[in-house]
C-alpha cells in the first residue's frame, strides 16, 4: 500500500493504480497531504471500494508540476484522465 509519507509536499499529479489499472487520477497544490487525505477519510465511493477491496495491493503514483498554473495543471489533469480512464474518476472532463 502506498505510503503519503513518500509523496512530495509540491504541486502535480498523482494517481493510484491497481497492478496496471489506473484507478484514479487527481490534481494538488500539495500532493503528499492530498494522498493523506484519500488514505484517511475517502468520499468516492468507487474509489473507497478499491481502497477496501485491494488495500495492500494499491500504488500511488505522483508527478511533480512545480511551475505551472492552477489552470495549465487542471489541463494537464483532463488530458491524463481522458488518456488513462481511470475507473473511479467519477467523470471523465471535457
Amino acid at each position: 500500500m502506498f505510503d503519503a509519507g513518500i509523496a512530495p509536499c509540491s504541486q502535480g499529479l498523482y494517481s493510484f493504480w491497481l497492478g496496471t489499472c489506473c484507478l484514479y487520477i487527481g490534481m494538488s497544490t500539495q500532493i503528499r497531504r492530498r494522498i493523506y487525505q484519500h488514505r484517511m477519510q475517502e468520499h468516492n465511493e468507487l474509489l473507497e471500494r478499491y481502497f477496501k477491496a485491494f488495500w495492500l495491493d494499491i500504488e500511488a503514483s505522483f508527478v511533480v508540476l512545480p511551475n505551472l498554473s492552477q489552470a495549465e495543471l487542471r489541463t494537464v489533469e483532463r488530458g491524463a484522465i481522458r488518456w488513462l480512464r481511470p475507473r473511479a474518476n467519477q467523470t471523465l472532463m471535457d
